[in-house]
């Protein structure tokens, strides 16, 4: 029996293969999501799921595939409201895979036009973001630097002003006795001549 166009798209996506005859987490959750998936939008009958799922087994010495059973199809749709949240906030962490798969599943089986991401492109992905975030890491780490050499020279402008400062109030400090003193003088010479005048 050929794999469905969904478990294919599941095993590309996702890296792992949903008919394997195994109990181990990742898997069952796999599983469990599409076994529910196809019951709410494939609206096919818990014998036609479990028949999707089919694994090798050995009788008499011939190798046969054998479907899962109806009963494991039921369990995952009974466990469906405890593993699933559509808030991915609410979410519990152990079901985490369990509701990106069921996610995945329900657009697949909704979009006609719906286009899956596979693992080599997914890893592209992850690698391209790493290589951005390296990127803008080494920016930031340039701009400190530029910013810290920015802040020196700005606070050696700033001493050179108050410096610049401090002479020009001094200057007027002078100037401002100079005027002072200047004026006495003029004032003291006035005065004498106005006594010269009137002896």
């Amino acid at each position: 029996m050929e794999q469905h166009p969904l478990l294919k798209a599941v095993q590309e996506s996702f890296g792992i293969n949903p008919s394997l005859r195994t109990r181990r987490r990742e898997v069952v959750d796999v599983r469990f999501a599409i076994m529910v998936a196809m019951r709410k939008r494939g609206k096919l009958t818990y014998h036609q799921i479990g028949k999707m799922f089919q694994f090798p087994i050995r009788v008499d010495g011939n190798l046969l595939m054998k479907p899962m059973s109806h009963c494991t199809v039921l369990h995952a749709i009974k466990q469906h409201e405890i593993r699933y949240h559509e808030s991915p906030s609410e979410r519990m962490f152990m079901y985490h895979q369990y509701c990106e798969v069921y996610d995945f599943c329900i657009n697949y089986l909704s979009d006609p036009k719906f286009t899956p991401t596979t693992m080599a492109e997914l890893r592209e992905s992850l690698l391209l973001e790493q290589m951005h975030r390296k990127e803008v890491e080494q920016n930031f780490d340039t701009f400190k630097v530029q910013c810290a050499e920015k802040v020196k020279s700005l606070e050696q402008y700033i001493k050179k002003i108050d410096r610049e400062y401090a002479k020009l109030l001094k200057e007027k400090e002078h100037i401002s006795r100079a005027f002072k003193q200047l004026y006495n003088e003029k004032k003291a010479r006035n005065e004498k001549m106005v006594q010269e005048a009137g002896a």
